[in-house]
């Protein structure tokens, strides 16, 4: 549907009317019929025939993955150990406030020198410093 404004003293003639539109000297102005949600859909559908069973298997496959997914709490746990395996006589130690690589090694290894015991933990453990942080945990051997 097509709406056309014109004057009131041009008076459209046969000769302008052509194709259902109207053609009235340099002064028309159409406007175009809005397109409702439906035709759009219905467009859409022209392009994609399949596009029902498009969106039937994404659906589905959403359904699905909540299902699979759903009982697990997604929450995760760590003990802190960062995938180190303890070996015999070996064992984990979270430092405390206040702790030092002196500190533990004077308190876990009284009958090594603690220069050596430090140099023990350092190498167990990765550190290039000897730098620790409260909460850490650590591999002692």
């Amino acid at each position: 549907m097509q709406i056309h404004f014109y004057h009131q003293w041009d008076k459209p003639s046969s000769a302008n009317v052509q194709s259902n539109r109207t053609t009235i000297d340099s002064e028309t102005t159409t406007v175009k019929k809005e397109t409702s949600f439906f035709s759009k859909i219905d467009k859409i559908r022209s392009i994609n025939p399949n596009l029902a069973l498009i969106v039937l298997g994404i659906l589905a496959t959403f359904f699905f993955s909540y299902l699979i997914f759903a009982n697990h709490s997604g929450q995760a746990s760590f003990d802190g150990t960062f995938g180190m395996t303890q070996k015999t006589g070996e064992m984990f130690y979270t430092v405390q406030s206040g702790d030092t690589l002196w500190s533990i090694a004077n308190r876990h290894y009284p009958h090594l020198m603690t220069e050596e015991a430090i140099i023990q933990i350092q190498q167990t453990n990765g550190f290039k410093g000897a730098t620790i942080q409260a909460g850490q945990t650590i591999l002692l051997p």
